[in-house]
């Protein structure tokens, strides 16, 4: 029997007693973008098929690694063009506000 994910984040939240910024945003990693990158983790896909579990779990650990240094690096990256790219902060900032203002036109 499988947990609803958001079952799952209640009892990674009461375990770990973290009171996030963004709870939908940290629920959006964990649940969705994590499990995303570790599914196309040749490595741990490898490990998945062909180790035993003590391996897999290995592997497993140094796959959420990578995940949470590959989200990271993106936002980073965002960060860093955003405060020093002046086009791309403008271009950046007029997008948004398109889909904003074309969403409440909706």
């Amino acid at each position: 029997m499988e947990c609803a994910p958001t079952q799952l984040m209640d009892d990674f939240g009461r375990l770990v007693s973290i009171q996030w910024k963004d709870a939908h945003a940290i629920e959006t990693v964990v649940t969705q973008k994590i499990p995303q990158l570790m599914a196309s983790d040749q490595a741990y896909q490898n490990a998945r098929k062909y180790s035993d579990p003590e391996n897999i779990r290995i592997e497993g650990e140094l796959a959420v690694q990578r995940a949470i240094s590959t989200i990271l690096s993106d936002y980073l990256e965002l960060f860093q063009q955003f405060t020093q790219n002046p086009e791309f902060k403008e271009r950046l900032t007029a997008f948004v506000l398109m889909l904003i203002d074309g969403r409440r036109a909706s």
